[in-house]
């Protein structure tokens, strides 16, 4: 939902689809964007509540996607408690520095969940002078878990699973993300050098020529720098995020059959497997059919052992 003025207006809508007999749910969820001074204005409110209203129908759960600035928490609180007259249970994701700020306290009593982005703490320092930032830095997460372990409100803690691929000037000032790519873009393009081995899920390119990643072009000297959550650090995570007060966790966001989703679903729910290989012959004799007989997705390999093995690249 876009704001404008004091009207809320639809830029998306989905059929939410039918609950069947088995145990899974299906959640609205609605994101709210606005530029406006004052997006909960009473008539700005009573627009808003008029469009979920359609929404929350017959459900029994709604979420809310919202980036309220601090500025705005305490009238955003106010709506929400409009909001969760909808509804049985109102959930919200909530920024990561929200436990360490009095935020939580204005937002008791407002919503029955948060859902806590562990992500994208701080923005991306110039790549020539320092690492761009990982997804997901264990460390990092650890302390953020220990303080919304604090948190007075139920809350889950949300980990990034998606993938993704950010285009950075010679001079390493980032210019935003490639929305469309696919692994093979990256690991079979032989003008793009490998600046550094694969660390933490960031492996960083330089381009050697001019070249393009779908349909965005690359200029030579541009970095492309791809990240997703390391494996092995989200082992890590999810095991903190048991021994914390959290209900439970999140992923952002629904692994789907595109790169940018990152890990499969299937590999979220078994992260100790890796790939067994089995080669075998496929109905004629010349037919040979390698098939990775697990749970474990078959992983782009973006990096050799040594940074200058720039094209030892393709899949694990």
């Amino acid at each position: 939902l876009e704001n404008v003025g004091e009207t809320w207006r639809w830029k998306a809508r989905f059929a939410l689809p039918r609950a069947g007999a088995g145990e899974l749910r299906f959640v609205p969820v609605v994101r709210l964007e606005s530029r406006e001074k004052s997006p909960f204005s009473a008539a700005s409110l009573a627009a808003l509540l008029s469009a979920l209203s359609a929404v929350t129908k017959g459900a029994d759960e709604l979420q809310i996607d919202y980036d309220a600035p601090d500025r705005l928490v305490e009238e955003y609180a106010g709506a929400l408690k409009k909001i969760r007259a909808l509804v049985p249970k109102l959930g919200i994701t909530a920024l990561p520095g929200w436990s360490r700020s009095p935020v939580l306290r204005v937002l008791e009593g407002s919503v029955d969940e948060l859902l806590p982005m562990l992500y994208d703490f701080e923005p991306d320092p110039i790549v020539a002078g320092a690492s761009p930032l990982p997804l997901l830095v264990p460390e990092k997460l650890e302390r953020s878990l220990a303080e919304w372990s604090q948190c007075r409100i139920a809350w889950r803690a949300g980990l990034p699973s998606f993938a993704r691929v950010t285009l950075f000037d010679p001079s390493g000032k980032s210019r935003g993300h490639i929305r469309d790519w696919s692994w093979d873009d990256l690991c079979f393009n032989r003008s793009l050098a490998t600046l550094r081995p694969t660390a933490l899920g960031v492996t960083v390119f330089r381009a050697k020529a001019v070249s393009r990643v779908t349909n965005t072009p690359v200029n030579p000297d541009q970095l492309l720098v791809v990240r997703w959550p390391d494996r092995a650090g989200l082992i890590r995570v999810i095991d903190r995020v048991k021994k914390t007060n959290a209900r439970g966790l999140v992923f952002f966001r629904l692994p789907d059959s595109t790169a940018p989703s990152g890990w499969s679903l299937r590999q979220l729910g078994h992260l100790d497997a890796t790939p067994r290989l089995v080669l075998r012959q496929a109905g004629t004799p010349a037919q040979l059919e390698l098939a990775n007989e697990t749970d474990a997705d078959l992983e782009p390999r973006l990096s050799g052992a040594k940074s200058e093995s720039g094209l030892d690249r393709g899949y694990a």
